[in-house]
């Protein structure tokens, strides 16, 4: 009897913890699919597989994060945002960058993130030390910022690498 009851808890145990961690766009965004695939995203393919998402410990808590490049559902425009996986608690999400105004650079394709490691990013206000993963977002050919996570803030900063 008491094997049955474990037999039926565990899985409600199992889907109630993994509904928990359930990632979903803030509402009016969605993420990019293969159609997205154009551009500089497809130019870069081969260097970079997703390059609207990537995975990492930004806060340092042990739980791998997520940061990606979403798309407005009504297409008129794009961001970047940061989902940070709480141990207790929903995923957190930081809405990080928007598209820009100007038309020469407001398609989301001429834009990319990967993966910033640990250690000294030389910035416009002098040298940022990253502890942990950060956020490389960048226009190809152009202008490159990191976001890193600030652990009294509790939340990210951002610092401009180029110009």
């Amino acid at each position: 009897m008491l094997l049955r009851a474990i037999f039926l808890i565990l899985p409600l145990l199992i889907f109630a913890s993994s509904a928990l961690a359930e990632q979903h766009p803030p509402a009016g965004w969605r993420y990019p699919n293969k159609k997205d695939m154009t551009g500089d995203w497809l130019a870069h393919k081969k260097k970079l597989k997703e390059p609207y998402h990537i995975k990492a410990d930004f806060d340092g808590d042990g739980l791998t994060d997520d940061a990606w490049i979403l798309l407005k559902r009504d297409g008129s425009g794009w961001g970047l945002y940061a989902f940070i996986k709480r141990k207790k608690a929903p995923i957190e999400v930081f809405p990080l960058a928007d598209s820009p105004i100007e038309q020469d650079v407001s398609d989301p394709q001429a834009y990319s993130i990967s993966i910033a490691k640990p250690g000294r990013y030389q910035t416009a206000d002098g040298p940022v030390d990253l502890v942990r993963p950060g956020i490389d977002f960048f226009r190809y050919g152009g202008v490159e910022w990191v976001y890193y996570w600030s652990s009294p803030a509790g939340s990210f900063k951002a610092a401009a690498i180029s110009e």
